[in-house]
């Protein structure tokens, strides 16, 4: 019987330990942000960004930076975004710009409590083939995973997805000219502690039953 639990209590939390970063298609997460009910550039840039409700929270790195730019296109962008650029929005009226910072951006979103998935509706501003790269990272700070060659360069934006096996705590964006998203979505990771005791009551439940 304890063998039976023991083994139960390391397969669940096997997932915990090895990460893997996986695609995943379109999905509606408990979280979400459609950049709808921010101000958009014309009020200026910005070093932070609450997102999601107030659970998570974009940061430019360093932070005298200034990357993020709520746009809004044909709203009479100066840098490219709106009339001036390629940039659209997936629904409604605005998305979120990065602003390249010596050709590059250097963005983390940060989660108030882990994620197991994460998506939304990428583009990009540039017609320079760019590419925007995201490195998902734990709640240590560890980097879980990676992913490369996210976006368009039409402008339009199209969907990219992940799951991971390991909580996401923060997402690194790095590595293009002017990415742009919208319509973000992030599901939370399930307590630990509940998984393992839902496995471990049904384990103890088999084995009721088997000596029965």
């Amino acid at each position: 019987m304890k063998r039976t639990v023991l083994f139960c209590i390391a397969v669940c939390a096997a997932p915990l330990s090895f990460a893997q970063i996986s695609p995943i298609g379109t999905f509606a997460g408990p979280l979400s942000e459609d950049f709808e009910s921010f101000a958009n550039f014309n009020s200026g840039n910005l070093d932070t960004l609450g997102v999601m409700g107030g659970n998570a929270t974009f940061s430019s790195n360093p932070v005298s930076s200034g990357q993020l730019w709520v746009y809004e296109p044909g709203a009479g962008a100066t840098w490219g975004l709106g009339t001036n650029g390629q940039a659209q929005v997936n629904s409604g009226a605005k998305g979120l710009g990065l602003y390249n910072n010596n050709s590059s951006v250097n963005v983390t979103l940060t989660f108030g409590v882990e994620m197991f998935q994460f998506g939304g509706w990428f583009a990009s501003d540039s017609n320079l083939g760019n590419v925007l790269n995201l490195t998902f990272r734990d709640g240590g700070g560890v980097q879980i995973g990676s992913v490369q060659g996210v976006s368009t360069n039409s402008g339009v934006l199209v969907w990219f997805g992940w799951e991971s096996t390991v909580g996401i705590k923060s997402i690194d964006f790095g590595t293009n000219i002017a990415p742009v998203m919208d319509d973000l979505q992030a599901n939370v990771v399930p307590e630990p502690a509940g998984v393992i005791a839902i496995a471990v009551g049904v384990a103890l439940l088999a084995l009721r039953r088997r000596s029965a």
